[in-house]
């Protein structure tokens, strides 16, 4: 309900309308002024632009909001790493290529949440854990979870640096 660039108060947004699209594109595009203007700096400004892209309709939306939260990442804003797997994850759905770093879910044909297309080898979990993504066994138990009706929990790695 706030508006991070205007600084007014705003009614909940109906998830099933228009609303929620309109206000991403004018985020995106606010956000893409204070880029133009140098006003995004640090790597929590960056994490927070990547934020604002993470769910852009169209993949370049997606990819620009990996480049944002690799930036934080790279200026020191460990929730950036997270974010850049997950980025990239989105990225490669939305172009029809399969996942590497498994933090993404969504329901197959049969309705059944899942992770696929998932490229399990492509990384290993020691790289996983360099971007704060939990291991391929503890991302099993939260699918497992999540279908047997339990809340979906994140594939973040609590408190990673």
């Amino acid at each position: 309900g706030n508006d991070m660039f205007g600084g007014r108060q705003l009614p909940p947004p109906d998830m099933h309308c228009e609303t929620v699209a309109t206000r991403d594109q004018e985020r995106q595009a606010a956000l893409r002024k204070l880029l133009a203007e140098g006003k995004v700096q640090s790597g929590y400004d960056f994490w927070l632009s990547a934020l604002i892209f993470q769910h852009s309709a169209k993949p370049e939306g997606v990819l620009f909001a990996h480049v944002l939260a690799t930036s934080a990442a790279a200026k020191g804003e460990s929730n950036g790493k997270w974010l850049a797997a997950a980025t990239l994850d989105r990225y490669l759905w939305d172009i029809n290529q399969p996942q590497v770093f498994g933090t993404q879910f969504k329901k197959d044909s049969e309705g059944k949440w899942g992770m696929e297309p998932y490229e399990r080898g492509t990384l290993t979990d020691a790289e996983r854990a360099l971007w704060c993504v939990v291991s391929l066994s503890e991302q099993a138990q939260i699918l497992k979870d999540f279908q047997d009706g339990k809340p979906l929990r994140s594939t973040g790695v609590d408190g990673c640096k």
